[in-house]
């Protein structure tokens, strides 16, 4: 009978250390430090997240949500479900440790740029092998001047820039009408500049003659989207 009693309690800490084993070989390894990430934009903006871990846990999570010019959406913006993502998002993914939980209904955009930023910067946490750039579509901006600034949605696919949207931003804080613009060196150059970066697939590319402050600012903006894209 103590044989029989030993060899039960045998196998029962040998199941209780391989469940262990396992369940350690699938939970994610997080390094300690900040991280930040942002989701995929669009033309009506992304969200920009910044994740504390500290002892191997997420232990704070930041969430900022970006309109179209780049800009933080004010603590005005007319939305309670929006508002609510935003408090209780972070708590959801501390207490999961991980970025899969459930989202905050009639936000259902707000919760999934939050999540899917979140996701990048714990893949950064973890150290996550890939490539150089995430997959995605991701917004840049120039610095501004007298005259405005300079925009652009960069989407990449396995480290390839495959389109480049290219806009600038009227020191009046309006956009641009490239259909109107009466500077035609700028609205062909647009064009020509947007096809050179993916041709390029970098910002090595040469200035738009006759409109070289439109062109340097969109250099800035794609170098700006890139560094977002970064793993």
């Amino acid at each position: 009978m103590r044989a029989r009693m030993s060899q039960v309690l045998t196998v029962a800490v040998v199941l209780a250390v391989l469940l262990a084993q396992g369940v350690a070989a699938q939970a994610p390894v997080y390094y300690d430090g900040t991280y930040v990430a942002v989701s995929d934009a669009t033309s009506y903006g992304y969200l920009m997240a910044i994740v504390v871990v500290k002892d191997g846990k997420v232990s704070e999570v930041r969430l900022t949500e970006m309109d179209g010019f780049g800009n933080p959406k004010p603590s005005t913006y007319p939305w309670d479900p929006y508002h609510e993502a935003l408090k209780v998002l972070p708590e959801r993914f501390i207490a999961a440790n991980s970025w899969d939980v459930d989202g905050i209904a009639q936000a259902t955009g707000t919760s999934t740029s939050a999540k899917t930023a979140v996701k990048r910067a714990l893949e950064k946490a973890a150290r996550v092998e890939g490539g150089k750039y995430f997959d995605g579509t991701f917004f840049g901006r120039s610095a501004a001047d007298d005259h405005g600034y300079g925009t652009a949605l960069v989407t990449i696919k396995d480290d390839t820039i495959v389109a480049v949207t290219l806009n600038e931003v009227q020191a009046d804080g309006t956009w641009k009408d490239f259909a109107t613009y009466p500077w035609e060196p700028t609205v062909v150059g647009k064009t020509q500049l947007e096809e050179a970066f993916v041709a390029a697939n970098g910002v090595e590319v040469d200035l738009i003659t006759g409109s070289t402050s439109s062109s340097t600012k969109w250099i800035a903006a794609v170098t700006n989207a890139l560094k977002s894209a970064e793993r």
